[in-house]
């Protein structure tokens, strides 16, 4: 059982590894997404307002994000 739950993990982390976040989030947001590049989509925080419109961070490079204005972020770092 515990074998199986471990391959479950394993296969769960490649399909979630396997996928582009800058497909998925220009897919989710959009709009939001105000500057590209070859590393990086700067985007509108879709849990706050800000002026600048630029405090998510999407680093396509590292499959990662953070939000300068909420303070969190997730990925492969």
């Amino acid at each position: 059982m515990a074998s199986e739950q471990s391959n479950n993990v394993k296969e769960y982390y490649r399909l979630v590894t396997g996928v582009d976040i800058g497909l998925v989030a220009r897919e989710i947001l959009g709009g939001r997404v105000v500057q590209e590049s070859p590393r990086l989509l700067q985007c509108d925080c879709p849990n706050h307002k800000s002026q600048s419109h630029r405090l998510l961070h999407i680093m396509l490079d590292k499959q990662g994000w953070y939000c300068f204005g909420c303070g969190v972020g997730g990925g492969g770092w």
